[in-house]
């Protein structure tokens, strides 16, 4: 008698993300957030939501190190009308990370958050620290989603 293979297939990462402590992520090069939601998105990803010290960490050291790249990356933090940052995977942990006296500008148009990842280029917040900024500018950017079986 022929046994089945009953084995549960193991969950992986979608595309070309990376796994890290059983989350994918990906870096990619220079978008303007709303391009870079939507890459995320038809990757089976957001752009990433950070929950604790530990992700954010990983996240500043997951990039290239590069003052060209002007040392910054889009995450998935939008302020919505309400003037309140809001998760684009909708979490809803209350984690932030923002650098001295951010977010700032409130009815700007300093609507979406980026994250420091370099230490040392001209005109650089501190690495890890988080800034709000003007959505239509192109950066890096990265994408985190769930491993898929």
């Amino acid at each position: 008698m022929r046994k089945h293979n009953t084995s549960t297939p193991v969950p992986k990462c979608r595309m070309d993300l990376v796994e890290h402590e059983g989350i994918c992520y990906k870096v990619f090069p220079k978008k303007n957030f709303e391009d870079a939601a939507l890459d995320c998105q038809r990757r089976g990803a957001h752009l990433a939501s950070i929950q604790n010290d530990k992700q954010n960490d990983y996240i500043t050291a997951a990039v290239n190190k590069s003052c060209e790249l002007k040392d910054q990356m889009w995450i998935g933090f939008e302020r919505r009308q309400t003037d309140k940052f809001v998760w684009l995977d909708y979490y809803q942990g209350n984690y932030t990370n923002w650098g001295n006296s951010k977010p700032d500008n409130l009815n700007s148009n300093k609507e979406c958050a980026q994250i420091f990842i370099q230490e040392g280029c001209e005109g650089s917040v501190p690495k890890g620290k988080w800034n709000n900024i003007n959505c239509d500018l192109e950066m890096q950017y990265i994408c985190k989603g769930p491993k898929y079986a």
